[in-house]
Formats: structure tokens, sequence, C-alpha cells
């Protein structure tokens, strides 16, 4: 869509939304509405506005709506205008790609202009103008015309929390919501799946837009990307604030907005008195404080970076802490090789009763007289050796080995739980599945498996590798792969998250760690896959250990626990 298009677009929208739209108007805008790319700005725009809530007195928030679809309009319609003078001090230091991405982020001003920041201050419209929006839109019916809580990022760290009325009570590892974050005591640290970070100190509120915009109203916000980062637009109430790989930091005052910026570059696009004002570049080093009373180039300030949290401190567990989130684990240390098929390992510990249920078969064979225990070597990682004891399960052919958690992996309620385990892969494989991996499964869904073979996938979770090297996960069948680059006949340590909900979509990601690769202390803030949101009510009673191979697998130390240290620790170098 062109820029006269899509200008019209959000005036037609505007009028819309006020109530102002003619016959021939409303005529014009359906037929805008033929356009693929038009259909999808109206949708996320109309999806936003039906979230949003009463904001205050209807004559201010209606002013301060008409003030943002002016900026909108005009940012959009001066799109190729808004380059030049405040970025030609720097041009000379940016590479081609570098100019490229500023491009892109001049288009993220104009597109966030348009679908958050005039958004934020819209009045709510009538159930007829969301149903009919949605209708218009020929996308949506109008029983969903309200969207569901979508998962934006994940609160990595958080310390001495005191939550909001209105955000839920979040803990280290949670998968945070879009919609109103309040911190009212604290600090927390935000991880987008993009790689971009916030570090929010209270008392703090913002508005959590989606995955690559939000809106700081009141606070501080240490913001932190690099050149890798997806492109990410915080809005204040003024200004709306581009990154380009940057560290910087905002305050909003009641009467005052300051910028400090530690590293890179920040394109600030200020909103004065309802005129759009040209982009101001803040270099690192750089620090300055906006008011009304001023104009809109701003005060200098000196940084400050000690008056913003930049870094949380690292929580060390105790040797009790990690014992109590650790749930289960399982090394194989069995000096009988015929342990799991006599269905006497009973080792490790989180288990009720031995492993048993299984079968080992070697390729193309029917008989189960194959043994998949490897009772003389285990798995270990060259800088934690001594941390791998007894054996390993290990097999070429088709084996699976069954055994009950003494405490259930529940989806139908607020949970984190963390898996690790070691695993090697001797050899390209020499058929399409060539799969090691650990799967949970429920009580009913197995004793069907075992008495006549019912297979009901849609039942179990899974995560490992298969064919040639893919890393995956599947919940219910809806699963996500990864092609990674390992290596045969090398150890890895895999580590799952399951960020489990009652009330919204469960979701797994994945961490693969290389032979030489340090282990994270803290829980990353990106992983090797993320599956995607899947709403579940399972509840997990069996760990099955499992590989349908041409090729030796192995598997070893498993770990399940509710945190990340519980999984990891052993495996992070001292």
């Amino acid at each position: 869509m062109n820029d006269v298009r899509q200008a019209e677009l959000l005036r037609l929208m505007s009028g819309l939304c006020d109530g102002q739209l003619g016959t021939e108007e409303a005529e014009r805008l359906e037929a805008l509405l033929r356009d693929e790319d038009a259909r999808r700005v109206y949708l996320e725009y109309m999806d936003m506005q039906a979230r949003l809530v009463g904001l205050g007195d209807e004559a201010v928030m209606g002013e301060k709506f008409s003030i943002a679809a002016r900026g909108a309009a005009a940012m959009v319609g001066r799109e190729h205008e808004l380059q030049p003078a405040s970025l030609g001090m720097a041009r000379n230091r940016w590479a081609t790609g570098s100019l490229r991405r500023v491009a892109s982020y001049i288009a993220v001003v104009s597109a966030s202009i348009a679908a958050t920041v005039m958004v934020q201050w819209l009045l709510p419209v009538t159930k007829n103008m969301q149903e009919r929006n949605a209708v218009v839109a020929g996308a949506v019916s109008p029983a969903k015309a309200m969207p569901e809580p979508k998962y934006v990022a994940t609160l990595t760290q958080v310390s001495d929390a005191q939550w909001g009325g209105a955000t839920p009570v979040y803990r280290a590892g949670a998968r945070v919501l879009g919609g109103d974050f309040e911190l009212r005591r604290g600090v927390a640290r935000l991880a987008y799946d993009g790689g971009i970070e916030l570090i929010v100190e209270a008392p703090a509120r913002l508005r959590l837009e989606s995955e690559t915009v939000a809106s700081l109203v009141t606070g501080k916000v240490v913001f932190r990307a690099d050149d890798a980062s997806a492109p990410f637009t915080l809005n204040t109430p003024t200004s709306v604030l581009v990154d380009l790989g940057t560290e910087y930091a905002v305050e909003v005052g009641a009467e005052r907005e300051e910028v400090h910026v530690f590293s890179g570059e920040v394109q600030r696009v200020a909103i004065d008195g309802g005129e759009v004002q040209q982009p101001q570049l803040l270099l690192a080093g750089e620090a300055r404080r906006f008011s009304s009373e001023v104009d809109s180039e701003g005060v200098a300030e000196i940084l400050a970076p000690e008056k913003f949290v930049r870094e949380l401190p690292t929580a060390q567990a105790s040797a009790g802490d990690t014992a109590r989130e650790l749930l289960a684990r399982e090394s194989f240390d069995y000096s009988n090789a015929n342990a799991l098929r006599e269905e006497t390992a009973d080792g490790g510990e989180g288990f009720r009763g031995p492993w048993g249920g299984g079968l080992a078969r070697a390729p193309n064979e029917r008989l189960d007289v194959e043994i998949a225990l490897n009772t003389s070597a285990s798995l270990k990682r060259e800088a934690t050796p001594e941390t791998s004891v007894g054996g390993a399960f290990e097999h070429v052919g088709f084996a699976k080995y069954f055994r009950r958690l003494a405490t259930p992996v529940r989806l139908d309620a607020d949970g984190m739980y963390y898996f690790s385990y070691l695993l090697r892969r001797d050899g390209p494989p020499l058929d399409p599945l060539a799969d090691v991996s650990i799967q949970l499964r429920q009580t009913e869904e197995l004793q069907s498996d075992q008495r006549d073979a019912t297979i009901d996938l849609r039942k179990r979770l899974n995560f490992g590798v298969d064919r040639t090297n893919e890393l995956n996960t599947h919940l219910e069948r809806v699963g996500r792969r990864m092609p990674l680059p390992l290596s045969y006949g090398e150890t890895y340590l895999l580590v799952a998250k399951v960020a489990a909900s009652g009330a919204y979509p469960d979701q797994v990601f994945l961490r693969i760690y290389g032979p030489q690769e340090p282990v994270d202390r803290l829980e990353p803030t990106t992983w090797s896959a993320v599956g995607a949101p899947v709403q579940s009510d399972l509840v997990f009673d069996w760990l099955e250990v499992h590989i349908n191979s041409h090729t030796r697998q192995a598997i070893d130390e498993i770990r399940i626990g509710t945190s990340w240290g519980a999984v990891t620790g052993p495996w992070v170098g001292q």
C-alpha cells in the first residue's frame, strides 16, 4: 500500500471511530479494505481499539485522539521527509546496512503512531461498532471481535516486586501478557522474543502493546538491544523512541521526560501541541530533558547512569533451594544391564516405582531381545565431567521405557517446569526418523496405548532431536522444528522450559548447548526454538525415554525442576 492510500485509510478509520463517516466515505473505506495489506492494518487497529478501556474525561480524551490522529496522518504522509537534517550529522559513521535499518525504523515509527500511539487515546467504542468493524473487514466474526490476550515477553528476573491491581502476580520465568503492566515496588527485567530487554524500575506503569511496541505511561525503564535485535518502538505520552542498536534509559514524570543514551543512538519523534516534529537523533553520551515549557529540542542534562537500575543482581540459589526445586532426576546408574527389561531400574529420585512397560528392538526386528542400557559409560560434558555418573540410556533401533513421576507436570494450573538431559547422536541418520527424545504422557493415554495400541499424539508433550539434526517440540500435535548444525559423536545439553497456565495458553521453549558452550547461569533471553502457544489442560504423570533410529542414540542425566538453576546448576562451570 502506498503512502497516499495509507494516509487515506488512517483518515477514514479516524472518522469511523468518531462516528463522522458519511455514506460515500464508508463506501470508499470498504473499497480500500479489498486490499490485503489494508485489511491487516485495519484489523490490528480495531483489535487494539477493542481492548482499550476508558482513560478519563471524554473531552480530554477526544482532544488527545484528534492530536494523535493528525500526527499519524502527517507522519505517514511525510515519511521520506523525515530523514535528512537530524540524520545527516551521523551519516558518515553509518554503514550502508545501518542506513537501510534507519529507513526501516522510520517506517516503524510511522506504523507505530498509526497503530499504537493513536489508539492509546481512542475513546471506547460500543459493542455494535466493534462488531461492524470486524464484519466490514471480512476476516473475523462479531463473536471474535475482542482478541485473546497474547504473550509478548518473558519475565526473566524480578526483585522485591509488588504488582499493580490489574497486573498478574508474575514470578521469574513467567510469560507476560500484553496489556497493563504496573510495578509498584521492586525491579523487573522483561525479555522480548526478538532479543529486546526492558528493565522496569518501580513505581512504573506501562502498556505492553505487542512483541515490538510498548508504551511507558510513567516511571523509569532501561532499554537494551543490539544491531541484530528486532526493531522496537517505545512510546511515551509525548514522543516515540526508536532504538538504533542501543542501551538507553527514559524516565516519564508528570511534567517532564528524560532520555539518557548509554550506547548506540536513539531517534526521538516528538508530538507537541498536535504537531509532529522532525526526528531528533540522540547520540551515545547524551542526555536531554523535555517538557511542555521548552522547545521540542529539549534541554541538555548530564548523563547519569547511576540514576537508573541497569542490572539486577544475580541471586545465588542455595543448595537447599535447588534441592526443593528439583522434582526428579535420573542418571541411569545401574550395574545390571537387564534392569530396564526386568523392571528393576528404580534409581534416581522423584519417581514412583521403577522404569518399565517398554521394549527395545533392533532395526527391522520384531522381537524384544535388545538391551537399551549402557551400564559402563555415561554421557559427559567436558567442562563438568564429574557431574555425570553411572551409565546411559543407549540404543540402535527402537526403544522406549516409562516411569511414573511423583509430582505430575500440570498444564491446567499456573506454573513453570524445566527439563534438561544430555544427548549424543552417533552418525548421520539412515532413515527419516533418527529420533532421540523424552516424552510426557498421561496415565489414561499410556494405558490405552499399551492395551490396544490406541495412539493419541494430542495428549503428549515431547522435545528432542530427530531427522537430520532438527531440534523439535510438540504439544497436542502443535510443534516447532529448528534445524541445527550439530556434530555427530558429541554430547549436547538440551534444556526445555514449559510455561504452564490455567487460564491462558501454555508454551514450550528449547535451548541446546554445544560441548564447549558455557551454560547460562540465568534463564536465557533467546532460545534455540520456541513452540507456539497452545491452550491445554493436560496433566502428565509419566516420563518416557524414547529412541527410534538406525544409528546409535543416547540419553543421560535427566532432570526435572521448577527453576532454571535446579536443572542446569550441575552444568554451570565454576
